[in-house]
């Protein structure tokens, strides 16, 4: 199994603060967002691959010395011309010929999981119950069914439960092309992952009921 972390994106909203430094290797407390990442993941890998972009690419070389993770670039140097969530996953799964199941995260949402959860027979997603319907129009929802995901939208108007989608995916070797069912207009958000998935194959919901700190504005800092 490999561990794929989706960490090329611009990080706008938080302004000036990632203007040369991506979100995922700011300080918080005294430590590394990354690091503190990586002491949640209990999982082994074959391998641990990053893939960014041409911005923030020695940035994330520097902090890789001696980590046992690969950094990649997809040569994106602007966010308007980005491949988005699942551009990249696909990018890096062509550029790596890789034929394995993998373990997909976006390493800005922190989470203290038990990944051995994930692994299974089938595809799974991270779910968690939320309370506070505006995020919803800035996440996912989801319905489930025992412990299979029913239904999935990506920022839906109105939440139509209390299931809020994590951006954490295992994802089986034989589910991995469904992804390239994705319009490429639509891949900007990693939900779709999910959201295609569950249109092809079965998708376990693992549920996490701890708290989760997901960065993506100066408050959540």
């Amino acid at each position: 199994m490999k561990l794929i972390l989706l960490c090329a994106g611009f990080s706008t909203r938080l302004g000036s603060i990632t203007a040369t430094t991506p979100k995922h290797l700011l300080e918080i407390d005294g430590e590394i967002l990354m690091d503190t990442f990586f002491k949640t993941m209990n999982l082994d890998f074959d391998e641990k691959i990053l893939i960014t972009n041409a911005k923030y690419f020695s940035q994330f070389r520097s902090w890789t010395i001696d980590k046992g993770v690969e950094v990649y670039s997809d040569g994106i140097e602007s966010k308007e011309n980005r491949l988005g969530a699942v551009g990249d996953l696909l990018f890096i799964i062509d550029e790596l010929q890789i034929d394995d199941d993998i373990l997909v995260c976006a390493p800005d949402h922190i989470c203290d999981f038990d990944f051995n959860e994930f692994l299974g027979d089938t595809s799974s997603s991270g779910v968690a119950i939320e309370k506070d319907e505006s995020k919803f129009q800035a996440g996912s929802c989801l319905t489930m069914d025992k412990d299979l995901i029913t239904r999935f939208e990506e920022k839906p108007e109105k939440a139509f439960s209390n299931l809020y989608g994590l951006p954490y995916y295992f994802i089986k070797k034989n589910d991995i092309n469904f992804l390239r069912n994705v319009p490429v207009a639509e891949r900007d958000n990693s939900g779709q992952i999910v959201k295609c998935l569950v249109e092809h194959t079965p998708v376990r919901g693992v549920m996490f009921h701890g708290k989760s700190v997901h960065i993506t504005s100066k408050a959540d800092l």
